[in-house]
């Protein structure tokens, strides 16, 4: 990535930055399937028939900007192999182009997924569909703000997904409706980002969440031709910037014992969110202060931190190349350094 980009990732991040304390994420609660579930792209099973829709997708910049002018909505389920993702995605014009595996999808109108299952803002997978069903799957080890590269040679190995039509795909003499994707990822294939661990527990909870990517279009010649206008980026969970690149505001995903369409399980609502946005905050301020001076510090007052920041709860080092910043005064620490990973210990 070169060096104009990644200033301007760390200044919308470092920008960012308010008096109060970022909202909590979109969450969903996943239960284990009753049935059997064939990969059809249809949703017509009775497992997904009682798993709740999620709210409508926002725009990614968050609530205050433009409502999406089409609908998009998911639900999971989960069994003790897979993790099942469906999703909605109404528009009144069904088209895609790419057909090679890791094609650079977003090109396309399409349906990304991006899943963190340690939380910890690093070694996170991300997928995105078009309509035709080409796949894009990649690894990041971090994000692109932290010096990260997608490494296209990472498979989600096992994974099976479906597309239905509920109009006609590439044809613009009629008006369509939706377009519906029917995903079923292994968990293994998950579990490999967390590095070591094999197990999945019920009452786990990872960061994840979903976008679209939506591209005004004109009809020419019969075919479909977009605008040279910008995409729309609709997504589950606000990022609070364009840039779906930020983990650390990705919506939580909770596993939940109980078949769906029996009793609901509590969230579990997070609750280190506010420390870990003020750990977040201090991050982005040294990311912007060695932007500028070529070196970190460990002097809180050379930072412009917002107000939630309580420096007394919080311990910095910094030998001017990297920093180290934790809690203090709980027995559950909480770390992040310059490479954006966060910790809970």
């Amino acid at each position: 990535m070169n060096k104009i980009l990644m200033t301007i990732l760390l200044l919308s991040l470092y920008n960012n930055v308010s008096c109060q304390v970022p909202p909590v994420p979109a969450h969903y609660v996943c239960y284990k399937i009753s049935d059997d579930i064939a990969i059809d792209g249809k949703l017509n099973e009775r497992s997904w028939k009682l798993a709740q829709w999620s709210d409508p997708f926002q725009d990614i910049e968050g609530y205050s900007e433009p409502q999406p002018t089409e609908q998009t909505h998911v639900k999971m389920l989960w069994d003790d192999s897979s993790l099942y993702i469906g999703a909605h995605i109404e528009t009144k014009n069904i088209w895609a182009t790419l057909t090679q595996h890791d094609s650079i999808v977003f090109h396309d109108n399409d349906f990304e997924i991006f899943i963190n299952p340690d939380g910890n803002n690093h070694n996170y997978g991300e997928m995105e569909f078009n309509a035709l069903g080409t796949l894009m799957d990649i690894f990041l080890e971090k994000p692109y703000r932290d010096g990260g590269f997608p490494i296209f040679g990472w498979e989600c190995k096992g994974i099976q997904y479906a597309i239905s039509y509920e109009g006609t795909i590439n044809n613009p003499s009629d008006v369509d409706t939706a377009w519906n994707i029917e995903i079923k990822i292994p968990l293994s294939s998950l579990l490999d980002l967390e590095r070591g661990k094999k197990h999945l527990a019920a009452g786990t909870q990872w960061r994840i969440n979903f976008s679209r990517v939506q591209w005004n279009v004109k009809v020419e010649n019969n075919s479909y031709v977009k605008l040279h206008e910008p995409e729309h980026n609709w997504v589950w969970s606000p990022q609070w910037a364009i840039n779906m690149h930020r983990p650390e505001y990705w919506g939580y995903l909770q596993f939940s014992s109980r078949k769906v369409g029996t009793n609901e399980d509590v969230f579990l609502t997070d609750t280190n969110w506010d420390t870990r946005m003020q750990l977040m905050a201090v991050y982005a301020a040294e990311r912007h202060y060695y932007e500028t001076t070529h070196q970190y510090t460990n002097d809180f007052s050379q930072l412009n931190l917002p107000e939630y920041v309580a420096i007394n709860k919080l311990s910095i080092q910094s030998d001017g190349d990297q920093f180290m910043l934790k809690t203090t005064g709980s027995d559950k620490v909480l770390s992040i350094d310059q490479t954006g990973l966060l910790l809970v210990e």
